[in-house]
């Protein structure tokens, strides 16, 4: 049964603030758009879509879905924190249709400060509420009230209708999801995947039911061949041999599913590391080479600093500054200027404070040579009197000594002592021409080396972004890693020939122990007086046997006709996305291994396998296989739940972008797709020159569905932001 969601509404919900009414997009069949630069609710959106159905939100620190009440402050609108109002909610409301009904999910977590001035993320000043749900439903074209529904399991089974639980990692994805969803190095995974979204898994489920058949029919007929055997002691001795054989197969089958298993996670050590070791030579490349470059920008930062230094030296040095070359008489005027100010200053301070100039002792008193000899003696030469170490007198001829000493020393230490040295020695260098060369060709050598630290700065990143995108890290430069690497890839490398080994091994023991299996029982049904054993039970034993074989076989040929169909459809999809790209992905190969399982390999023309492709390319190919996968169900064509991808398109470029606009109705019925690669901030819209030529699609008719932008207003508050929707279509 089809679901499309027709309406999401948000109250106060990350930075959706106010009611309902004022946050609401309305979605069609189709392709809905909301186009979106970061921080602008793209991952709120989806959010509220996650909370709807799991309870959960995406927290953008730990970069993980986690339960909506570890963090249910962090949804709640800084806005509303902000308000006067002790009282708020949170909540988001949802609206979908089926085939029968109407459906509305609202849920809501309501807030209670405990002080006006609450603080944002401290939970002491909040009393928070438990998550409430209010589901209603209505028949569609009814005149009649909404039913609310009031039974937890019917309210969780609404829930789940909207998006089933099984459908929901091909649903709902957000960013590189789609690396998780179909991992193409994982042939068991994509296994998984194929009979999740091909029902190829209820025939293996048919196909056990029969094999449990087949063996209560076994049972059965021989429990009646033994009692109608004309020799009995022949006859148990065969069903021994049935039974030991029977115990060898199941042993050896059980053991044949632990190898396959085993052989499962080999292989995929060996596909993890062989990409790390294939890049080993690049990251030592590069480690080298951020090494090497240190070195140089060291050595290169040195000679900088050494050269500012020097130059600073000469412009300011005491000798011959360089700071006064080419000054010509401009020395000698401010020698001149410099002389008036100093007498006019000597002449205000003498008539403000004279005694900064001159020590005015009464009559009689003692010169500096004096006061010196009575702190040597301790007398007083004016008094006679005696005086001690530490006295109030020593202190006092002290003071009467510094006074004359602090003057001296105020005179030596003023200003133009140092210009006098510069005037002397300077005069004879004022028309010096090679000292300006000499100037130049330092500026000119600095200048080299500052563009020089610079670009080697530069390339130091570079590498290092080369260095991490290889795989590194920022303990790998410790070269044990990489040793390690290459053992545990040699020992996986190992595994697998070991294992596949024994896989081939057991399958013929399998084989083996069948055939001889089938020789006791044929011994067995010689023995059995087969007249007088009730035809139905053979004629079961052969039912339930033919049985298994015809869905051995009706399963082995759907997987080899939707492996066919698998592969045409994922090129054909594959081909449409990477349309118009100069760069060729290669055709993708569907192979169905020993192992029951589905490897793909990306092939050129000429059939060798095809490595290295961009991660748009790679991404592509997961999402053709993902429309082959669904294009293929049996019983329908097409994805019957909402399709809501959050910016899905970051490893894209504009053509990846258009041609996923133009393929993705080919399967599903509804998207919602979150996107910032329409965005221009320039723009008086908003949009893109390709957002442009998107809704212009829409407003033609030539692409079904709704144009959303979300703008929220330039130099906004952080705690007042608000995001503003407008709908162009």
């Amino acid at each position: 049964m089809a679901t499309i969601i027709r309406s999401i509404s948000f109250k106060n919900f990350y930075n959706y603030s106010g009611e309902y009414e004022h946050n609401t997009y309305e979605f069609a069949e189709g392709i809905n758009i909301v186009n979106a630069d970061n921080g602008m609710g793209k991952s709120k959106l989806y959010n509220g879509i996650l909370w709807i159905l799991k309870n959960k939100v995406y927290d953008s620190d730990t970069r993980q879905p986690v339960d909506i009440m570890s963090c249910p402050l962090k949804v709640l609108s800084d806005k509303a924190k902000g308000s006067d109002d002790m009282s708020l909610e949170s909540g988001v409301k949802l609206v979908y249709e089926d085939d029968s009904y109407q459906y509305t999910i609202e849920k809501t977590i309501a807030f209670t400060k405990t002080t006006q001035n609450a603080r944002f993320n401290n939970t002491r000043d909040w009393v928070i509420g438990d998550v409430s749900a209010l589901v209603t439903k209505c028949a569609i074209d009814s005149t009649s009230r909404p039913i609310i529904i009031y039974n937890i399991e019917e309210q969780n089974a609404i829930i789940k209708n909207l998006i089933v639980p099984a459908m929901q990692p091909y649903a709902l994805l957000q960013g590189e999801a789609i690396d998780n969803i179909v991992d193409l190095s994982n042939s068991a995974t994509l296994t998984t995947t194929i009979e999740t979204l091909t029902d190829l898994s209820s025939l293996k489920t048919i196909e056990r039911s029969c094999q449990t058949f087949t063996k209560n029919a076994k049972n059965d007929l021989a429990a009646q061949q033994r009692n109608q055997a004309f020799n009995r002691t022949a006859f148990e001795g065969y069903a021994q041999d049935q039974k030991r054989l029977e115990r060898s197969i199941e042993e050896i089958e059980a053991n044949l599913e632990k190898f396959k298993s085993e052989y499962t996670l080999a292989t995929e050590t060996v596909t993890r590391l062989q990409a790390q070791i294939l890049n080993t030579g690049d990251r030592v490349k590069y480690q080298r080479l951020c090494k090497d470059l240190d070195s140089r920008i060291e050595e290169t930062n040195r000679e900088y600093q050494a050269r500012i230094s020097r130059l600073n030296n000469n412009m300011f040095k005491q000798a011959m500054p360089w700071l006064l070359i080419g000054t010509g008489d401009a020395v000698q005027i401010y020698g001149r200027l410099r002389d008036q100010y100093t007498k006019a200053r000597t002449a205000r301070q003498l008539i403000n404070n004279p005694e900064s100039f001159a020590t005015i002792l009464p009559e009689g008193s003692p010169d500096d040579i004096s006061l010196k000899k009575m702190l040597e003696s301790h007398q007083c030469f004016v008094c006679g009197r005696h005086f001690e170490v530490g006295s109030e007198e020593e202190k006092h001829i002290k003071s009467l000594l510094a006074r004359s000493e602090t003057h001296t020393a105020a005179e030596e230490s003023d200003i133009y002592l140092y210009f006098d040295s510069i005037q002397r020695n300077v005069a004879g260098y004022m028309h010096t021409d090679p000292i300006f060369a000499a100037i130049a060709e330092e500026r000119r050598i600095i200048k080299q080396l500052s563009d020089k630290l610079r670009e080697l700065k530069k390339q130091r990143k570079d590498a290092e972004i080369e260095y991490f995108n290889y795989g590194g890290t920022t303990e790998s430069f410790d070269s044990e890693r990489d040793s390690n690497q290459i053992a545990a890839y040699t020992k996986a490398l190992k595994d697998v020939e070991r294992l596949d080994s024994l896989i081939k091994q057991s399958k013929q023991r399998i084989d083996a122990l069948k055939t001889e299996l089938e020789g006791v029982e044929r011994n067995m049904s010689n023995l059995d007086g087969a007249r007088q054993v009730p035809a139905g039970y053979q004629n079961m034993k052969d039912t339930v046997m033919d049985a298994l074989a015809i869905f051995e076989n009706t399963r082995k040929r759907i997987y080899d006709e939707v492996i066919s169909k698998l592969e045409s459809r994922s090129n054909e999809f594959y081909s449409k996305l990477t349309s118009g790209n100069n760069v060729m992905g290669g055709t993708m190969k569907f192979e169905r291994t020993e192992l029951d399982t589905i490897e793909v390999k990306v092939q050129t023309d000429s059939g060798s396998e095809l490595t290295g492709a961009s991660e748009g390319f790679q991404r592509m190919k997961k999402i053709a296989v993902v429309m082959a996968i669904i294009s293929s169900r049996l019983g329908g064509g097409r994805f019957m739940y909402p399709f809501i991808a959050d910016a899905p398109f970051s490893a894209f470029g504009k053509n990846f972008i258009n041609n996923f606009f133009d393929t993705v109705p080919d399967v599903f019925d509804q998207s919602i797709i979150l996107i910032k690669d329409l965005y221009d901030v320039d723009d008086e819209q908003c949009l893109s020159e390709d957002g442009h030529k998107v809704l212009k699609q829409m407003l033609d008719g030539q692409l079904q569905g709704t144009f959303y932008v979300n703008r929220i207003p330039q130099e906004a508050d952080p705690t007042q932001l608000c995001t503003e929707i407008l709908r162009y279509k």
